[in-house]
């Protein structure tokens, strides 16, 4: 536990963007297994956390709104909300999620799919998990190096 900074930063950087994490994660020097396990660790908080901060946000973000009177506004984020909604549900926004977009905005577009916040946290998660995988196989018994050092 003498590099507790690696395990600082794999954790805050699979909480934000789980990507970065998997990144950093293959290029620490404190092993495989402490790797995944933080990498994984640091992505389920951080799902867990902005799926319900985002819940809390959303909820009074619609109670300002309510109080006052809306356009009704046709901008370029409600075009991509519905294009995701519609062509993608929750299911691909997992998946796209831990690699494509942040973890915060994945969950984000997650809430505007359904309420199910331990739907959104199983989904996201699950897909995390997936991700560690694949990367962490390729790089480690493959010697497919995504990153090098």
């Amino acid at each position: 536990m003498e590099n507790w900074y690696q395990y600082v930063i794999i954790f805050l950087a699979s909480m934000f963007k789980f990507f970065f994490g998997i990144f950093t994660a293959i290029n620490s020097s404190i092993g495989v297994v402490p790797s995944i396990t933080t990498n994984l660790i640091g992505g389920g908080v951080g799902v867990v956390f902005f799926t319900y901060l985002g819940a809390w946000i959303k909820q009074k973000l619609n109670d300002y709104l309510d109080k006052k009177p809306s356009p009704i506004v046709d901008n370029y984020w409600t075009k991509f909300q519905n294009f995701i909604r519609v062509n993608f549900g929750l299911l691909g926004i997992a998946i796209l999620s831990p690699i494509v977009f942040s973890i915060p905005v994945g969950v984000g577009l997650a809430l505007q799919v359904t309420r199910n916040k331990q739907k959104i946290v199983l989904y996201l998660f699950a897909s995390c998990i997936f991700w560690s995988l694949v990367f962490f196989i390729l790089d480690h018994f493959f010697n497919f190096h995504f990153f090098q050092k």
